[in-house]
């Protein structure tokens, strides 16, 4: 994978994403009815959220507090737990991915198999898959990746990526990182945006419900 392609990605994701989440929020508008977003039993969809916030919670850590990630790292004990812990939630993570695209792509009706939900899935799913991929083929990834990837990513803010830090990554690395560059361009496209747009329509709907009857409210009693 060209070097360049790490220069320029990150922000090309970002412009995507602004201008796909306005024609989603402008589409969202024009219509009513949910998101169509279908869940799973409520103890399978509780531990898919833990899973999920779990692997999300160890990724922030390793940008927001790479030097306590080092520091908790060096009693190959807690070591151990944080990879098992990372591992046993990118495993659920993954089963979730799959499953869901395949009842996307096999047992949707036609009309709700789009490409931009199969794409979104797609994509989603070989960064999951990678990621806990490099989990179990390159031990130790929360170690090493603070003084890779951290780094790099951090240097995205300053408009002048590290993209030397990329470059000697194993190919299933740099994969991950463009799937998840990827996924951000694509979030405006998944179900979890759709349900986030949903539910601000609907609290907007309700707070200006309750602002026009607070207003007839005080008009009646002058």
């Amino acid at each position: 994978m060209s070097d360049s392609l790490f220069a320029a990605v990150p922000f090309a994701a970002l412009i995507i994403c602004a201008v796909t989440a306005a024609i989603v929020c402008r589409r969202a508008a024009a219509r009513d009815g949910g998101c169509g977003l279908r869940l799973a039993s409520s103890a399978v969809r509780r531990a898919l959220v833990v899973a999920a916030a779990a692997v999300a919670a160890e990724h922030l850590l390793l940008l927001i507090a790479p030097e306590a990630v080092l520091r908790w790292n060096v009693d190959m004990r807690r070591l151990i737990v944080l990879e098992a812990v990372g591992a046993i939630a990118g495993c659920a993570c993954v089963a979730a991915a799959l499953v869901a695209l395949w009842r996307h792509v096999f047992g949707d009706p036609p009309h709700h198999a789009s490409i931009a939900r199969t794409l979104n899935l797609s994509v989603a799913s070989v960064t999951i898959v990678s990621g806990v991929t490099i989990a179990v083929a390159y031990r130790w990834a929360s170690s090493w990746s603070v003084v890779t990837l951290t780094p790099y990513v951090l240097s995205l803010s300053s408009a002048q990526p590290r993209v030397d830090l990329v470059a000697s990554t194993p190919f299933l690395v740099r994969l991950h990182l463009l799937g998840a560059f990827a996924s951000i361009a694509l979030l405006p496209l998944g179900d979890t945006f759709a349900a986030a747009v949903t539910a601000a329509r609907g609290s907007i709907r309700t707070m200006t419900t309750l602002v026009s009857r607070a207003r007839a409210t005080s008009g009646e009693g002058r």
